[in-house]
């Protein structure tokens, strides 16, 4: 038990960070973002990984008002644009031409 104090405080250090309110909406809104556009087979996108990304980003904003509702789309794009950078998600773009 006493081994493994560290990682349990971890969690729990973790969870009170996602607790606060515009962190635990940025959640939501990426969870129904992967759930609505991105629910890919081939390259599934777990919560675990979304998590991970949050406390990324947390790390990256860590000054409370960074987190403020009105800044809830760019911590979202942040992430997303992570995803694209690190080829997290494989986009198919097709060329459509207008006659």
């Amino acid at each position: 038990m006493e081994g493994d104090a560290w990682a349990m405080s971890l969690h729990h250090a973790e969870n009170t960070l996602l607790q606060h309110g515009s962190r635990r909406k940025s959640f939501s809104i990426l969870k129904c973002l992967r759930d609505t556009h991105l629910d890919f087979p081939q390259s599934p996108i777990t919560n675990y990984i979304l998590k991970t990304l949050l406390l990324f980003e947390c790390e990256k904003h860590y000054n409370e008002y960074e987190w403020e509702e009105r800044f809830i789309g760019d911590r979202v794009i942040g992430i997303y644009t992570y995803f694209i950078e690190t080829k997290l998600l494989k986009f198919k773009f097709t060329t459509t031409t207008t006659t």
